[in-house]
């Protein structure tokens, strides 16, 4: 389901997607004479997503797990929006929002496709059906791993020691990355469905939280294609996580005036420049507005990653007790509620196609600075371009 909006101040301004999204106060979806209500949802608990769409604002929201077969989406409904801030004026505005569903049903076409292809690194590919609606465009793609490549993982696992934690569910995840192209052979949409950096992915037009996944069926979601007679499916990339051995004591106290820099097995290498103690406060992930404070250290680093390395997953810290500190990035405390922007990740790509990291590592559950800790991880995400696959897909029928 999508809303387009056109907001703007009273002098004129267009007010951005994100002075909006941040005072949605709650949404409520209901029937047509709002006695039936579908579902209602608090801002912090919200899967309405908000993004730009030419000059307007649309929000958009996954219908997938509201209506079912058994409980279908009925033609006509109202979206109910409740803000109580827009940018830093505080008030209270009410939309109510009628949705006829009638003519986009009409509008509606469904292209069975499966087709299927198996990538030299042993994960199999359905592409299932394309969706033409008027508010979007839909792809669903199965993913699946052949038994060689599950076989090959439970055999790293246990030679790794690798027990059914995060290290183990790491090295079991896999994804794929591809593009939607029109007659013309120009890229008119693409998707990244591992977790890359928004920096070096190849998302484009794709609408932020049109994405599902039931089982092994990925369903994405695209801003509308218009005026295309044949779209070509194009595989861009296979991500696999693969094992590396990557330990980097560090001596805190001369940290800053002596950074240390270590190397993995794939050549991967991190300097590590700072540390310092801080105290954050993060939202609370029972929805309440409740914040929780956090004390442990910061630790500034850059890195410059391998050829076809993405990133470098599942850290973790150890002081000189053998205690093992849970490791975040600065990007995830911002996204929770810290105000420090200078904590943001900085991901880019060079001309040669290697991939640059700026960053800080919060280290949690630290009240004093220790003498040294030990920063490890034991996997990394690599990119794969051995790919041919690119299926035709006429729309004119």
């Amino acid at each position: 389901l999508a809303v387009i909006i056109d907001a703007k101040e009273q002098n004129g301004k267009k007010i951005t997607p994100e002075d909006l999204l941040q005072g949605i106060q709650r949404s409520i979806l209901t029937d047509k004479s709002e006695k039936k209500q579908f579902e209602s949802t608090e801002s912090d608990d919200s899967d309405w997503y908000c993004n730009q769409y030419g000059d307007y604002i649309i929000f958009t929201r996954n219908m997938q797990g509201v209506f079912t077969e058994q409980n279908p989406m009925p033609a006509e409904m109202l979206v109910h929006l409740t803000f109580n801030k827009i940018g830093n004026t505080e008030g209270k505005w009410q939309l109510k929002i009628p949705v006829d569903m009638t003519k986009a049903n009409v509008a509606t076409k469904q292209i069975s496709i499966n087709e299927k292809y198996t990538s030299p690194q042993g994960v199999s590919l359905n592409l299932k059906d394309i969706e033409i609606l008027p508010s979007a465009t839909l792809v669903s793609v199965e993913a699946k791993q052949t038994k060689e490549l599950e076989e090959k993982i439970q055999n790293i696992s246990k030679e790794k020691g690798f027990r059914d934690d995060f290290h183990a569910a790491a090295l079991k995840n896999t994804g794929f990355a591809y593009q939607l192209l029109d007659e013309r052979g120009t890229v008119i949409a693409g998707r990244d469905d591992f977790d890359v950096p928004k920096a070096i992915g190849i998302d484009t037009g794709s609408m932020q939280g049109g994405y599902s996944q039931n089982n092994y069926t990925f369903r994405n979601s695209f801003l509308p294609i218009r005026d295309t007679k044949k779209l070509t499916f194009k595989l861009y990339a296979i991500y696999t996580n693969e094992v590396t051995d990557f330990q980097a004591k560090l001596s805190l106290s001369n940290l800053s005036r002596k950074p240390f820099t270590q190397q993995d097995t794939f050549g991967n290498t991190f300097t590590f420049k700072d540390f310092k103690l801080k105290e954050w406060e993060l939202n609370n992930v029972d929805a309440s507005k409740e914040k929780i404070k956090v004390k442990g250290g910061l630790i500034t680093y850059e890195a410059t990653l391998a050829k076809d390395i993405m990133s470098a997953d599942v850290w973790s810290a150890k002081d000189k007790t053998g205690k093992v500190h849970q490791v975040y990035s600065g990007s995830y405390l911002v996204a929770h509620g810290d105000k420090d922007q200078t904590l943001v990740t900085k991901t880019t790509k060079d001309e040669n196609g290697l991939v640059h990291i700026e960053g800080v590592m919060a280290i949690e559950d630290i009240e004093h600075q220790p003498k040294e800790l030990t920063l490890s991880y034991h996997t990394v995400k690599k990119q794969h371009r051995d790919v041919d696959w690119r299926v035709d897909i006429p729309l004119d029928k």
